[in-house]
């Protein structure tokens, strides 16, 4: 979907410029889409990184929470504790 976005984004960009632009300025322009290509994908990368670690996290939290909570019932301690 975002890759449509940017395809999109892209296209607008390089159809508006006018016809008779300098070479220089178009493979500019060219240059520059292709970065903000790549940040994107970095950024992508990143995100799907983030999200992995915090996945991990979820489950190490689910984890102590359920052993907490085992170790609560075989002690007989109200878990969790009540609130003042």
């Amino acid at each position: 979907m975002r890759d449509i976005r940017f395809a999109a984004v892209a296209a607008v960009l390089l159809a508006g410029a006018p016809a008779c632009v300098n070479p220089r300025a178009q493979a500019n322009m060219a240059q520059a889409v292709m970065e903000m290509g790549t940040a994107v994908q970095n950024v992508q990368q990143d995100l799907q990184t983030t999200q992995a670690t915090v996945d991990s996290l979820r489950a190490v939290v689910a984890y102590q929470d359920t052993l907490i909570q085992r170790l609560a019932t075989l002690t007989q301690v109200p878990w969790p504790p009540p609130r003042h």
